[in-house]
C-alpha cells in the first residue's frame, strides 16, 4: 500500500485495511509522486499501529519483513541486514 498524508491511503486507512484483511499479503511504502506526499508516512503508520495496540511483530512484518520478501523475488535485489 502506498501511503499518502491526506488522500487515498493514509496511515489510518492502511491500519484499518490491515485490521480488516490481515497483514499476510500487505506491505507499505510512502508516496513520492505528483500529489501531496509525506516522507514520514511509514513512521506515521508505525505510530498509528502502536496507538491501536498492534504488536511490534505485526508492525515489523508490514514495514520490514514483507517488503524484503517481496523485493527478494528479484534476482537483482541483494540485502544484508545490519548486524
Amino acid at each position: 500500500m502506498t501511503l499518502y498524508p491526506v488522500t487515498k491511503c493514509t496511515p489510518q486507512r492502511a491500519t484499518d485495511i490491515t485490521e480488516m484483511c490481515g497483514a499476510e499479503r500487505l506491505l507499505v511504502n510512502s508516496a513520492g509522486d505528483w500529489g501531496p506526499s509525506k516522507p514520514t508516512a511509514v513512521p506515521d503508520l508505525i505510530l498509528e499501529m502502536r496507538r491501536r495496540g498492534h504488536s511490534e511483530a505485526l508492525i515489523r512484518k508490514v514495514v520490514y519483513e514483507k517488503p524484503i520478501e517481496f523485493f527478494s523475488q528479484s534476482q537483482n535485489f541483494n540485502f544484508s541486514p545490519p548486524q
